[in-house]
């Protein structure tokens, strides 16, 4: 006992002024201190508890426990309250700092909002229409010239106008989230069966740059309720991200584990990793960092998309990652109790193959080829 209370007290005094929530926890997950701002948390800091009370977390932890080091950012817990950052402090615990999200508050009246959100689309989108019909044109009528320069160049106008498309959908949609006018539509689907047909059409795409993508999903069904367009496009933007942080020959696993509860939809890449001053920052609005280069990559949003999807889901989103060893995303959302209609899972191949603004297009652009016109 007196072994165990050394580590604690050494580690409370750097964490006792904080003005955010700090949790001290041994190996077993039990609490064994907290600072007084962990008393605004809506749960029972007694000491000594169980980590009962956050059940993505623990699933979570299960997938780290074997790395000898390793540093956990988890976005929308408590109710959406609260993002958690958790770090290995030793070989006797963890630290767990909990930082209030960001508290969104209408500033003018939504229906002035949504004709601003609608006049940005509209102000984006058409032009990009344009120039992508033009594109298709040029690409046509070189079919018969077969000028390599001219084809090369519709090629990298392509990417960036798929860029600027995916920026203007990404902040249009964080419009949409952060003045309470998103619409979330749940349906009770088998998640396997969702996963797996959304999966199958990623790996075309994502293979065509070189990498390595696998998917293991269960073969038996498991019922969720959850709205399809906004967990494809959450599963999208953490692939788009393993993606993006991968060496030229990387490798990308989406795997779909369940317990009796939960449902983990997690996404591993042997990249590059994320630092600790980065992953510190990782669900924040418009922070952005490339591991390469140290520079702003992207427009800071993905992340934040993701966790306020997982919100919606009544779920959470995590990221992990271990010194040399890439990065684990997860996506925990609760499942359904037995009974009551399933919808049947719309085999969404064809839509995502043959359009070419299809949720996967656009988020995966800036990370795969897009096929020619």
């Amino acid at each position: 006992m007196e072994k165990g209370k050394c580590w604690w007290e050494r580690f409370s005094r750097d964490y006792q002024a904080a003005d955010y929530p700090v949790i001290l926890a041994d190996r077993d997950r039990k609490i064994v201190w907290h600072n007084e701002a962990a008393n605004s948390l809506p749960f029972d800091t007694t000491i000594g508890m169980d980590l009962i009370f956050l059940p993505c977390i623990s699933t979570v932890f299960d997938q780290f426990l074997q790395s000898a080091d390793f540093r956990l950012a988890v976005g929308g817990i408590l109710d959406g309250q609260y993002d958690c950052l958790v770090s290995l402090l030793s070989e006797q615990g963890y630290v767990l700092q909990f930082f209030p999200c960001h508290s969104f508050a209408l500033s003018c009246p939504p229906g002035q909002i949504q004709r601003e959100i609608d006049t940005l689309t509209h102000q984006a989108r058409n032009p990009l229409s344009t120039i992508f019909s033009a594109l298709m044109n040029i690409s046509h009528s070189n079919n018969e010239i077969g000028d390599p320069d001219i084809h090369n160049y519709v090629n990298k106008i392509s990417t960036q106008c798929y860029r600027l498309l995916r920026s203007a959908t990404n902040l249009t949609e964080w419009q949409r989230y952060v003045n309470g006018l998103s619409v979330y539509q749940p349906q009770r689907q088998n998640l396997c069966l969702f996963l797996e047909q959304l999966c199958r059409v990623i790996s075309v795409m994502i293979e065509r740059s070189g990498l390595q993508f696998q998917y293991s999903v269960p073969g038996e069904p498991v019922n969720a309720t959850f709205d399809p367009n906004k967990l494809s496009t959450a599963v999208l933007n953490l692939i788009s991200n393993a993606a993006k942080f991968s060496a030229e020959s990387g490798r990308i696993l989406v795997n779909l584990s369940i317990n009796q509860k939960f449902a983990a939809i997690s996404v591993v890449d042997n990249g590059f990793g994320i630092q600790p001053e980065a992953l510190e920052h990782a669900f924040e609005p418009f922070y952005s960092y490339d591991p390469r280069t140290a520079s702003i990559c992207g427009d800071g949003v993905g992340l934040p998309l993701c966790k306020e999807i997982a919100r919606e889901l009544g779920g959470s989103v995590a990221l992990g990652t271990s010194e040399g060893q890439g990065t684990r995303a997860m996506l925990c959302i609760p499942l359904c109790p037995d009974g009551g209609p399933i919808l049947s899972v719309n085999d969404s191949a064809d839509q995502y193959v043959y359009d070419r603004f299809s949720n996967m297009f656009v988020i995966l652009s800036d990370v795969c080829k897009v096929p020619d016109f």
